[in-house]
C-alpha cells in the first residue's frame, strides 16, 4: 500500500512537471545544460574502465527509471547494441518516447521494485537520478536490492544522483554517500564528484564556459555524486 502511494506521488509529479516545464529547458542546445552534460558525461565514460568495463560490445544493459531512452542512446553511441538494451519506467509517455528512439530496444511500463528479469541477467545497471524523487526509504531499498539481484556478480552498477536537496523543493531529495552505501551493503563503491549546481550554471557558464568550469572545480560546488558500484563477491 505505501509503495502504492509513492508510486502514485511520483506519477503525478511526472505529470505536473510535464504540463509545467517548457520544452526547451533541459534542451543540450542551451550552453548551462551542455556543460552540465558534459560534466557527468565526462566523469561517467572516462571511469567506467577502472571498474572492469573495457568494451561495451556485447554488453547487456538495464537503465532503471529510463525515461525517455536519451541516456541509453549515449550508451549506444558507445558500443551498445539497440537489442541489449533495456529500461523500467512508471511513465507510459516515457515509455513510448524511448521506444521511438530505440525501436530494438526493450522497455517496459513497470515499477522498478519488481523487476521482470531473471538474476545476474545484465553486465551493467544504471539509474540516473531516480532516487533523488523516492521520498519512501523502503521503496529505495527495495529498488536496490533488486538492481543487485539482476546485475551479474562481475557486473557493475552506475548510479548518478544529486546529493544536495533544493531548498523549498518537495519533489526530490539529495542523496549522501553514506545512504548510498547503506542502500548497497557489503558492495564495493567508487564515488566521484560531477556537475556544477544547475542554479549557479544556469547564471555563470552563459556568461563564461571558462569560469563555470573553475567554480565547478571546488569539490562543494558539485551537485551529484556518479557511483561504480560493484556486488560483494567482486573487487574494485
Amino acid at each position: 500500500m505505501q509503495n502504492k502511494q509513492e508510486i502514485d506521488r511520483i506519477i503525478k509529479n511526472i505529470e505536473q512537471r510535464r504540463a509545467t516545464i517548457p520544452d526547451n529547458k533541459y534542451s543540450g542546445l542551451k550552453s548551462a545544460n551542455l556543460f552540465m552534460i558534459h560534466s557527468q558525461e565526462k566523469r561517467l565514460f572516462l571511469n567506467i574502465n577502472k571498474y572492469g568495463i573495457n568494451s561495451l560490445k556485447d554488453k547487456k544493459i538495464l537503465d532503471v527509471g529510463c525515461g525517455g531512452g536519451g541516456r541509453m542512446m549515449d550508451f549506444i553511441r558507445l558500443g551498445i547494441n539497440p537489442s541489449d538494451t533495456y529500461g523500467i519506467d512508471l511513465d507510459g509517455t516515457n515509455i513510448c518516447e524511448a521506444l521511438n528512439k530505440i525501436p530494438k530496444g526493450n522497455f517496459l511500463v513497470g515499477s522498478a521494485t519488481e523487476l521482470p528479469w531473471n538474476d545476474n541477467y545484465f553486465d551493467i545497471v544504471t539509474q540516473f537520478k531516480v532516487f533523488c524523487v523516492i521520498l519512501q526509504a523502503d521503496m529505495k531499498r527495495q529498488i536496490a536490492k533488486e538492481m543487485l539481484r539482476v546485475v551479474k556478480k562481475d557486473g557493475l552498477i552506475i548510479w548518478c544522483d544529486q546529493r544536495y536537496s533544493k531548498p523549498g523543493n518537495n519533489y526530490s531529495r539529495g542523496i549522501s554517500k553514506r545512504e548510498i552505501r547503506e542502500l548497497f551493503p557489503g558492495c564495493n563503491i567508487g564515488f566521484y564528484l560531477a556537475v556544477l549546481i544547475p542554479q549557479i550554471a544556469r547564471i555563470i557558464v552563459p556568461i563564461s564556459w571558462l569560469l563555470g568550469e573553475i567554480i565547478e572545480y571546488i569539490p562543494l560546488m558539485r551537485s551529484h555524486y556518479i557511483a561504480f558500484i560493484k556486488p560483494s563477491s567482486s573487487r574494485l
